[in-house]
């Protein structure tokens, strides 16, 4: 029986680390004329769209509290889009990173089910699948919006799979922070998962040990020898 491979997007399978950064600065600074520093948004790099932004209220110690709270925060996720939209239309093309393409296209090849589980919002998604040519591979794509955490996008994504009744046996799920790791290894305590931790070394990223740390069950730097990646995978699930 085919399995489940959920992947993340932005440092998985493309690199807007730069972008993400740029367009998140730009939603404070018109919602709340704050500017961030780099680290504190590159520090929530794994989380979903609203428990980013709670982790950095909690860090700059932002006086708000209750509702008040939770209307500043939807106010910039919902500037997140037109920021969003202004930092990457300059981008005719975003590339995916090494053999990505050739990776996914041996999954389908292979009778594979292939969803995405970002942590980014539908429109921001939706663009970054178009100007990198991946969203015809997959079956499935879970967004945040109106989710907490990125935990709660992988098991989206699955239960999207069982309403579609795809057929798989197990879940595979890729990502290249420690926090993403961490949720699909949550997912693995109610739905069987194998996690890939994805080293790729790039800003924002999290190192192998890291990821190992954080509960991945095999690591990778890149998806440059995506057949021996593949058995690996299948010869884990067996």
């Amino acid at each position: 029986m085919s399995h489940l491979f959920i992947f993340d997007l932005d440092g998985t399978l493309i690199n807007i680390t730069d972008q993400q950064v740029a367009a998140t600065n730009l939603d404070y600074r018109t919602a709340l004329g704050i500017t961030l520093e780099d680290n504190v948004v590159l520090d929530k790099f794994g989380m979903g769209e609203w428990e980013t932004h709670e982790a950095i209220f909690n860090e700059l110690n932002l006086p708000y509290q209750g509702e008040e709270r939770n209307r500043r925060i939807q106010q910039i996720i919902d500037q997140h889009p037109k920021s969003f939209r202004e930092v990457l239309d300059p981008i005719p093309y975003i590339s995916p990173l090494e053999e990505v393409v050739d990776f996914l296209s041996y999954l389908r090849k292979n009778n594979e089910n292939l969803a995405l589980a970002t942590g980014n919002m539908q429109e921001p998604a939706e663009i970054l699948l178009e100007k990198s040519g991946l969203k015809s591979f997959f079956q499935i794509v879970s967004y945040s919006d109106g989710i907490k955490s990125k935990r709660e996008t992988i098991e989206y994504a699955i239960r999207q799979a069982t309403d579609k009744n795809l057929q798989f046996r197990r879940v595979v799920f890729f990502d290249d922070t420690s926090k993403g790791v961490s949720a699909g290894r949550y997912v693995g305590a109610l739905v069987p998962t194998l996690v890939v931790g994805v080293a790729t070394g790039l800003k924002g990223s999290d190192s192998a040990e890291s990821l190992v740390k954080a509960g991945a069950d095999i690591v990778i730097s890149s998806f440059r020898d995506y057949r021996k990646i593949y058995a690996n995978i299948i010869d884990r699930l067996k």
